[in-house]
């Protein structure tokens, strides 16, 4: 029988890879982890742990500016920038000790880049080869340009790399309004930048319902004095000394806006540049293929996390760890657990917050589903009223039966207040039982109770 370094390689240490490996070094396997970046992975390290650090801040001092109305004058108010940065670091040291924590549970750890010479075997860095019996590609994804066709000499930032300036610039023109485009956004602007949003599709936050991207916008520009632009195409960005020009085509016009900073966030594309084709791995531009047991073609190497391509329009860390966990129960007991995305969430970390769950009402046309969908505002609750909430809603969506499809929440807090939702869907409950359950009347779930009654009734 052929001798391996290893049973299983989990290439990435990211939340996918890192589940995976504690899983099978719990297993008693023996588990090597590559990572040719920080250990933990770019969502939890450069991402994650910072956003929630400098976010809350954010938050925190807009608040405190325009909460005269409450009786709380803070004109004079002010942030320390370099204190903001010193916590986040010393959180991110206490808190993202990734390869410690995989060390320590028996886990061997190889830096650098891993590349396959063929199905059982890939290089890594100053390492050298290395082999295993079984594979997991976790190797995320990154940041990319769109079809920015002319970008020349000009420092472009990604969102991660905005939490990490050494001071915050006056003026900053984020391109994306996909949910990390908003996110940084929102944060610059309760800080007191200047921020200009660019997106290319007629709404924020476009893969959802368009009662979204509409209530962003009213949002971003009435309470942040954020400028979006929708149904804009960047086409060039250049620089003339600290000054930066974004050049788009919006109604049939050349249009430029100048900032201090330009942030891309366009989107994300797996990082498959690990010599798959060595592997006789399948996969394209889209990600590694990989079927509902998250094994590739190759039967003895799986893939999970963003770098997987699936039919899910999910891209958050509870998924990249579900696929992982399902991935290596697969590969330990040769079993055939299927990935379930049914209740999982996606959504913007915004104060107000952004969550959804299941199918759109596009997707329901696009899959030829009837159904109907009954739509409640913040304010038609007692906390909307009292907290003078003019933005926000609850969207239901359920079919013929009664059956829920979807639902989206924009409201502070909206990731727990979809969670019940999220329940129901994962444990077949109908519309009446979610009706019939009791809610708290001092709450934005309050919202649900009203939908979900609407809908029983019709």
């Amino acid at each position: 029988m052929r001798k391996f370094d290893f049973d299983y390689l989990v290439i990435g240490s990211g939340v996918a890879g890192r589940t995976a490996a504690l899983m099978a070094v719990n297993s008693g396997m023996k588990v090597g982890v590559v990572e040719a970046g920080k250990w933990g992975g770019e969502s939890l390290r450069n991402w994650g742990i910072p956003y929630l650090v400098v976010s809350e801040v954010a938050r925190n001092y807009d608040i405190l500016r325009k909460n005269e109305k409450n009786g709380i004058y803070g004109s004079e108010l002010s942030y320390n920038y370099p204190t903001m940065m010193r916590r986040k670091e010393n959180l991110l040291r206490q808190r993202a000790n990734i390869k410690k924590e995989l060390e320590e549970a028996g886990v061997k750890c190889l830096d650098g880049f891993a590349h396959f010479l063929d199905p059982h075997k890939v290089a890594v860095g100053e390492v050298g080869e290395v082999s295993a019996r079984k594979f997991l590609i976790a190797t995320g994804s990154k940041i990319k340009n769109g079809k920015i066709t002319h970008v020349k000499n000009v420092n472009l930032l990604t969102p991660s790399e905005v939490l990490n300036l050494e001071r915050l610039p006056k003026t900053a023109t984020v391109i994306g309004g996909g949910a990390s485009g908003c996110e940084i956004a929102e944060y610059l602007a309760k800080l007191g930048v200047e921020v200009s949003l660019i997106e290319k599709e007629t709404t924020l936050m476009p893969q959802e319902d368009k009662e979204i991207g509409q209530t962003l916008k009213e949002y971003f520009e009435l309470e942040l004095n954020v400028f979006v632009i929708n149904k804009a195409n960047v086409q060039a960005v250049e620089q003339t000394q600290e000054i930066k020009k974004v050049i788009f085509s919006s109604e049939g016009k050349y249009k430029s806006i100048r900032s201090e900073a330009v942030i891309l966030a366009t989107g994300k594309q797996p990082m498959v540049d690990v010599g798959l084709e060595n592997a006789g791995v399948k996969y394209d531009e889209s990600g590694v293929k990989v079927n509902s047991l998250m094994r590739t073609n190759i039967r003895h190497i799986f893939a999970a996390g963003s770098v997987a391509q699936n039919n899910s329009t999910i891209n958050s860390l509870e998924k990249s760890a579900h696929e992982a966990g399902v991935a290596s129960a697969n590969m330990i007991n040769r079993g055939k657990n299927l990935v379930n995305y049914v209740g999982m969430t996606r959504g913007a970390d915004l104060a107000l917050g952004v969550a959804s769950v299941g199918l759109t009402e596009k997707m329901c046309k696009a899959r030829r589903i009837k159904y109907k969908t009954v739509n409640v505002k913040t304010d038609q609750t007692l906390i909307g009223r009292v907290r003078g909430m003019s933005y926000g809603f609850v969207k239901i969506i359920v079919d013929r039966n009664k059956k829920i499809l979807g639902a989206s929440v924009v409201a502070p807090q909206a990731d727990l207040v979809i969670q019940e939702i999220s329940l129901a869907m994962r444990t077949g409950a109908k519309i009446l039982d979610l009706a019939m359950t009791p809610h708290a009347m001092h709450d934005y779930a309050e919202m649900i109770k009203i939908a979900a009654r609407e809908l029983a009734q019709q």
